[in-house]
């Protein structure tokens, strides 16, 4: 059992390019800058269990068995192991070596297979949990169970608390936790600053009411392998979805205590057309004293002066008006704008 981070800085070039493809990782033209981008993608629980329920059950089944017996092994070995042909369980084992989640040695017999430290311990983790898979009614307290002690207190961290390292226990960090988990105007608020894609994703599993399984998702095509991973890691950065197993296969739980919450869509809504106004307001006056001395300014070159407009000249007025009258009020409308006009020497007695 070697380290994952110097398994991945043995692969040639070309071997970390296949597993960055596999990843749906943006392409990047160097060694080193693909060994940083897939190691902490490797050694998070959610993304391993994404890429494995991708390959497919076997999969699960070769890294748990990998993971319990903690030490390399030939492909027809683990055929045997597994019960399974070898013609199976090859293409499963390229698969795995592909998206660099197994490594592989050679000796005298050929090359064997195995888990590096990392993902052997994380393997474990992640069995466990399918042995034990959690409820939709599951509570808070059995929800942050599942967490080690640093992804413990990085959610209590992002949920506000004061986090002191060495000195914030557990203890209190799960008391935290039960409260602001519970809250639900700051549930609200946390959805509302969600990606869309998450936001679609967190009202699917509300309308679900169960857990929904990760390979219904795999198969629909407004999904990619990326933005799956992305999403799903966006939603559980905040615990609003958690791993259990639904008929064998990894599925997104999104807890009961958690469903009540909705969000306000945040669509734009229609917006009717305003009418006419029909009553008066000091602002639209306004407007329309800026809409006649536009007019007038623009036609000072024409005969005539907003002092002597004759009733062609009342009736262009009124069509470029925001306060609407009655038709044989117009204009008295327009002769009252033009007396204020005048009377705030805006306009000479030419009209300019």
């Amino acid at each position: 059992m070697r380290p994952l981070l110097v398994v991945l800085h043995e692969r040639a070039l070309q071997s970390l390019t296949a597993a960055a493809r596999f990843w749906d990782l943006p392409s990047t033209s160097g060694a080193s800058d693909l060994v940083g981008s897939l190691y902490p993608l490797l050694t998070d629980p959610w993304q391993l269990a994404l890429g494995l329920e991708r390959i497919g059950p076997l999969a699960w089944k070769t890294v748990a068995l990998l993971a319990r017996l903690r030490t390399a092994l030939r492909p027809s070995e683990l055929a045997r192991e597994l019960g399974a042909d070898e013609s199976a369980v090859l293409p499963i084992l390229r698969k795995l070596y592909s998206a660099a989640i197994v490594a592989s040695q050679s000796t005298d017999d050929g090359p064997t297979l195995y888990l590096p430290t990392e993902l052997a311990r994380l393997a474990t983790r992640l069995q466990q949990e399918r042995d034990d898979p959690l409820s939709v009614e599951a509570g808070i307290s059995e929800l942050l169970d599942r967490l080690t002690d640093h992804e413990l207190l990085e959610l209590a961290e992002r949920y506000g608390m004061r986090v002191l390292p060495t000195v914030t226990t557990r203890e209190e960090a799960v008391t935290y936790l039960t409260t602001r988990l519970a809250d639900p105007a700051l549930q609200r608020d946390i959805r509302t600053s969600l990606s869309p894609r998450a936001q679609q994703l967190l009202d699917r599993l509300s309308s679900h009411q169960r857990p929904l399984p990760v390979s219904v998702l795999l198969s629909e095509p407004h999904w990619s392998f990326g933005e799956l991973r992305r999403t799903i890691a966006e939603l559980a950065r905040w615990g609003l979805v958690w791993r259990t197993e639904e008929s064998g296969r990894l599925s997104l739980l999104l807890p009961s205590l958690l469903t009540s919450v909705r969000v306000k869509p945040t669509h734009p809504q229609p917006i009717d057309l305003a009418g006419s106004m029909t009553h008066w307001l000091p602002t639209v006056t306004l407007l329309d004293l800026l809409s006649l001395l536009a007019r007038v300014h623009r036609d000072s070159g024409a005969a005539g002066s907003a002092g002597s407009s004759t009733k062609d000249d009342s009736a262009q007025a009124a069509t470029h008006r925001w306060f609407r009258h009655e038709p044989s009020e117009q204009a008295l409308y327009v002769e009252f704008l033009q007396r204020i006009v005048r009377a705030l020497g805006l306009v000479g007695s030419e009209g300019t």
